[in-house]
């Protein structure tokens, strides 16, 4: 029994990056436009609104995982 459902929505907005530089975006220490102009934040945008409206609409998303390292994984907030 298949527990999830393939969807066949594309996804509007895709990010790939290295754990570490994902750890310094959401904790708030890199900033995702600089790290897309360095490339070490790679996007593949089919929408480009979708990508100007992620990461303002992720801050809540930002702030639990900022709570999750400093109380689990405090070796990582830096």
């Amino acid at each position: 029994m298949e527990l999830l459902a393939r969807s066949k929505a594309k996804p509007k907005l895709r990010l790939s990056m290295e754990s570490a530089v994902a750890n310094r975006v959401f904790q708030g220490r890199e900033n995702p436009a600089i790290a897309i102009a360095r490339g070490r934040l790679r996007t593949s945008v089919e929408d480009a609104g979708a990508a100007l409206r992620f990461f303002p609409a992720a801050k809540p998303l930002f702030s639990r995982y900022r709570e999750l390292v400093s109380e689990k994984y405090p070796h990582l907030a830096r």
